[in-house]
């Protein structure tokens, strides 16, 4: 049976089969981001899949070496021209088989023959055979016919029998542990409440003050009353980030201290709408909340958070994106001066990036950066 292969899918299994820990969520990853994407230059294409696929900076020149091999296999008419005609109607964990058609080659089956014939050596410029071979998992489903359904005991795989182990947090940035210490350093807001708990020293200083119990007193504690709004670039260049903003909302959601997290959307940059400036609740843009809106249930001590790239995965100088974050700080630092940046995106010299941070504070979320964040907030 011929074997199709599609775009860097032979890079992404010699990767593998060199040891890299990597997850068959970070090859559609990195086929969601490419077809969403327009690369323009082979640099922004590298970039690109060391973001997705490179978690150690040992490796980067492995990395590159196997990159240049694998590019060159790559058909130039495809890099220049097909990435316009390629659409992605679902955006969750499928891909049309169309999307596929121009980056598929079908092999010619070996002849078949009686006697095996002997595998060639490998040469030294080529890179390592891949082996294919994957593993049968049985699914236990549930059909939902009551109890008279018998479900098999799944069995359970230990780490040699599966070709590779895939950690979530092994291309991130930051380590979860770390991250969720910092945020718990965070300078809260508290105030005083009243529990259940009755208070008995109290209770017998009344007694013996007064001779009766007028009021039963109780204990009170001091409960964080800390809000973090958090404002999310989502889809295109921030598509290959979006693991990252997830790990860290839920460390913010689970931190003790903080008792409301809200999150809106916006694309590139929030729709200015007159004096004001549109955001949404939600990814698919269906419900429509303004600044001035969100804004009216904020303090001082609110903290509010940006997590995008400012255009800085594209490295590209948009007047008009810079412009409307501009107006965008100056409103929201009327409200409160707890405002950070989070940029995914190391390198911003000569974009719109690089000018926001003379406006407020921008930092890369690794463990250092998110210390001093959580310092500055």
């Amino acid at each position: 049976m011929a074997k199709s292969t599609a775009l860097f899918y032979d890079f992404f299994q010699t990767l593998r089969s060199r040891g890299w820990e990597l997850g068959w969520e970070q090859y559609e990853l990195f086929l969601r981001g490419f077809i969403l994407s327009k690369f323009e230059t082979k640099a922004e294409l590298l970039n690109f899949c060391k973001t997705v696929w490179l978690s150690r900076p040992n490796q980067r020149g492995e990395f590159e070496e196997l990159f240049e091999y694998y590019y060159a296999k790559v058909p130039a008419q495809f890099l220049q021209s097909q990435i316009s005609k390629v659409s992605v109607t679902n955006t969750d964990s499928y891909i049309p088989e169309e999307a596929f058609s121009s980056l598929q080659h079908v092999a010619s089956p070996p002849p078949e023959s009686s006697t095996p014939s002997p595998t060639p050596a490998p040469s030294a410029d080529s890179p390592p055979s891949v082996n294919f071979d994957t593993v049968e998992v049985a699914l236990n489903i549930d059909s939902g016919q009551g109890e008279g359904w018998k479900a098999e005991t799944p069995h359970t795989f230990s780490a040699k029998e599966v070709s590779f182990i895939f950690s979530e947090q092994k291309h991130i940035p930051f380590t979860v542990r770390k991250a969720a210490q910092n945020w718990r350093k965070m300078r809260v807001p508290t105030q005083k409440r009243t529990t259940n708990r009755l208070d008995v020293p109290a209770l017998v200083q009344q007694i013996a003050r007064e001779g009766i119990i007028n009021k039963l007193p109780y204990h009170r504690q001091n409960v964080g009353t800390q809000q973090v709004i958090w404002f999310s670039d989502h889809g295109g260049s921030m598509l290959p980030y979006e693991v990252w903003e997830k790990q860290l909302l839920d460390i913010v959601r689970t931190t003790p201290n903080i008792q409301r997290t809200e999150q809106y959307f916006f694309h590139d940059y929030p729709s200015p709408e007159e004096t004001d400036f549109k955001f949404f609740t939600n990814r698919s843009h269906t419900e429509v909340k303004t600044l001035s809106a969100i804004l009216k249930n904020c303090t001082k001590q609110t903290a509010i958070v940006f997590f995008s790239d400012a255009g800085a995965a594209r490295r590209r100088f948009d007047t008009e994106r810079l412009s409307v974050f501009l107006n965008l700080i100056n409103t929201i630092k009327n409200t409160t001066q707890r405002l950070v940046w989070l940029n995914p995106v190391k390198n911003t010299t000569g974009t719109a990036a690089d000018y926001l941070a003379f406006l407020l504070r921008v930092h890369y979320p690794s463990n250092d950066e998110l210390k001093r964040l959580i310092l500055e907030l």
